[in-house]
């Protein structure tokens, strides 16, 4: 990641200043999303999406709607080939009919 892929550090979608860098994804980075239950059990198909900038806390990603996701509904993200990292849907965004770009934001360990 170069100099050049830094974002700077901005409001996120709901106008809270964001903590962490953000970088953009490289290009045609696959995200799988797959929601979770209280026991962190996957529970139902996952869902595809490309990467479009990623922090030490989080993620943003654009894919097809998916009416099943929800704003702080606990998730499993796998960006790229990474391991999959425990997550929590911040906010979703239609882009245009049919496209939603969602923010993830990672359950890291304390």
């Amino acid at each position: 990641m170069t100099a050049s892929n830094a974002l700077k550090k901005e409001a996120d979608p709901n106008g809270k200043k964001r903590r962490h860098t953000r970088f953009r994804s490289d290009m045609n980075t696959f995200a799988w999303i797959t929601m979770v239950d209280g026991d962190g059990k996957p529970c139902g198909p996952s869902k595809g999406g490309i990467a479009i900038d990623e922090s030490y806390e989080g993620c943003s990603v654009i894919m097809q709607s998916a009416p099943e996701l929800r704003v702080d509904e606990s998730c499993v993200v796998t960006l790229g080939g990474f391991k999959p990292v425990p997550g929590k849907i911040a906010w979703i965004r239609e882009i245009e009919p049919g496209v939603i770009r969602l923010g993830i934001s990672m359950v890291l360990p304390k």
